[in-house]
């Protein structure tokens, strides 16, 4: 929680899990040159300066956004190759060069910035801010590192099956960083036992442990060898060298990665016995304190949790008066035939609602059986900030909502997609000037939009008015009844039998997976669904402000050009589109 960006978002059931990040040209999205506003050069300077020191930090950071260091100023000797501390403690060194950032940053005329200058600055302070409480100590070992939406173990293993090379540099650092697998899972295991000593390990142990089996047995297939050897494509390798690489890449992969697996399987059959039940945040010491937290971190708000019930209880009934007065039986099918046939009808169709930009070249494929849990549905992989190649959309072809006809999975690819996260990463990279605020992200922003790209995709298709607003009843009382859910467990402090009988009649007799899900999950939910029903509510205030002189393609516009952001930020912009629209 120490740095300015968030490179990975949960993959959750009936969550479209995504990576977000954003990258830099200099052309709008009407094609024409960003309108040349003058900087405040020391400020200009500072802001470099933070980039450059964020990517120096982390050598992760540092791969997933830059392509050719040398163009930002980045010393790649000042990088240590590693996969980082699984539990870094804010050290006295770290907290001071925070503060010191945040002194320098606050002493600028704030009112002499241009306005994406002021977006980096305020979006700054929110995240020093939240950092500073997610470091208490009291809140150490709350967090769940097995859960059905961010295992540890899968985390690495698509982190080397999406892995990128663009020299041959990237290849001896990727190398070191499978060599590194052992230390780190060591950590993670560290972790976990302590958690288990403190009687506050809550995981389906068998469903990790098949995780990890999984992983264990791809060996054969060797699934990595191959993506690895796939990405050394993009460079011009001689046979020899790519052979050369591939043996040393095998060796790392048989001595370290694992057998590393095969250690952490060791090590959590002895902390089984110690699993404790599963319940929520609310019950535990700490845990409602930081469950208010993590809400502020995953919806981007100040919004309290009552505040939060009361609008999704409001969500919920005016869904629900919708469905009873449109509802139809009848089977609703895109008619799609393969994922090209829906990516194809997107890039037609977006332009009805959001503003035109240059699409990036992509694929779409299917996730390997090893990556295939059941919470995930898709993501969208993170390009360099300089990379101009093809982008990746995984999807898991085995989740019960992957069927090519449906509207959930033509959903799917919009948000992962078209207009969703990879058009928003496009969208930046055509408007953005300053390097770091590709750093800055909001889950509550960014997976609430694309779950608003969702709804919007809808329009594109020539469905009746009354499926049309079933179809969007249907997806808002879903959403709004995950987060009551949510906050029932980890705010209110319902046992599972509770939970049963609250929830038992609308969704059923068997709700212990859910249940299981939001304890190891808390917060998770509102990012995607809060962050949409937010955006809505913006969308609707605008259209009462301006009536007649609404128009979605500026709307979407002045949605999208603060970039991922909290939403007080997000608000400013709104108001200033309808102010300028009146």
């Amino acid at each position: 929680m120490k740095k300015l960006i968030v490179l990975l978002c949960a993959l959750t059931m009936c969550l479209n899990g995504c990576t977000y990040k954003t990258t830099t040209t200099q052309t709008t999205s009407t094609e024409k040159q960003v309108e040349a506003i003058p900087k405040n050069e020391d400020y200009a300077a500072f802001l470099d300066a933070l980039f450059i020191e964020e990517l120096e930090n982390d050598y992760n950071t540092f791969h997933t956004y830059v392509q050719n260091e040398a163009d930002f100023g980045i010393n790649r000797k000042n990088i240590e190759v590693t996969l980082g501390e699984f539990l870094a403690d804010y050290s006295e060194k770290e907290e001071s060069r925070d503060q010191a950032n945040l002194e320098k940053l606050q002493s600028y005329d704030y009112e002499s910035l241009s306005d994406e200058e002021k977006v980096i600055y305020d979006q700054i302070i929110y995240t020093y801010d939240l950092n500073k409480k997610f470091s208490d100590e009291k809140f150490k070992y709350l967090d769940c590192v097995w859960s059905g939406t961010s295992s540890s173990s899968t985390s690495l293993y698509n982190l080397f099956m999406e892995y990128s090379f663009y020299s041959k540099q990237d290849i001896e650092d990727c190398i070191t960083l499978i060599n590194d697998v052992p230390r780190y899972l060591n950590e993670v295991m560290d972790y976990t036992e302590e958690q288990a000593n403190k009687g506050l390990l809550m995981i389906d142990y068998d469903n990790v442990v098949k995780g990890v089996n999984d992983i264990i047995q791809s060996k054969g297939s060797k699934n990595i060898l191959n993506a690895l050897s796939k990405a050394m494509d993009s460079l011009n390798l001689s046979k020899e060298e790519k052979k050369d690489y591939s043996k040393r890449i095998e060796k790392a992969l048989e001595e370290n990665f694992y057998p590393s697996y095969q250690t952490v399987l060791n090590r959590l059959s002895k902390v089984k016995s110690k699993i404790k039940s599963h319940t929520g945040l609310a019950n535990l010491d700490n845990g409602k304190e930081y469950y208010q937290t993590l809400l502020q971190y995953y919806t981007g708000t100040n919004d309290n949790p009552e505040d939060i019930r009361n609008k999704l209880k409001s969500v919920a009934e005016n869904a629900l008066s919708i469905i009873y007065s449109s509802y139809s039986d009848k089977e609703v099918s895109t008619g799609f035939k393969n994922t090209n046939q829906i990516m194809k009808f997107l890039e037609e169709n977006y332009t009805q609602e959001f503003p035109e930009i240059h699409l990036p070249k992509y694929n779409v494929e299917a996730l390997s059986k090893e990556q295939e849990e059941d919470n995930i549905v898709a993501y969208y992989v993170i390009p360099a900030i300089d990379y101009e190649g093809e982008e990746k959309i995984r999807y898991n072809a085995h989740n019960s909502s992957a069927s090519v006809d449906s509207l959930d999975f033509y959903q799917t690819l919009a948000h992962e997609g078209i207009s969703g996260h990879m058009y928003a990463n496009q969208y930046c990279r055509e408007n953005f000037q300053y390097n770091i605020h590709y750093l800055l992200s909001n889950l509550g922003f960014s997976e609430g939009y694309a779950t608003y790209v969702e709804g919007r995709s809808l329009h594109y298709l020539k469905l009746d008015k009354d499926a049309l607003k079933c179809e969007n009843a249907y997806m808002a009382l879903n959403n709004a009844y995950t987060c009551l859910m949510d906050i029932s467990v980890n705010y209110d402090g319902l046992s599972y039998k509770e939970f049963q009988k609250e929830y038992g009649d609308l969704f059923g007799n068997d709700l212990k997976d859910l249940y299981n899900t939001l304890c190891e999950s808390p917060g998770i939910f509102m990012a995607y669904y809060y962050g949409y029903f937010t955006i809505l509510d913006l969308r609707q205030y605008a259209q009462q402000e301006l009536g007649d002189k609404f128009d979605n393609v500026q709307f979407n516009d002045a949605l999208l050009r603060s970039g991922s952001v909290n939403f007080d930020i997000i608000t400013q912009s709104i108001h200033r589109y309808i102010e300028e629209n009146k």
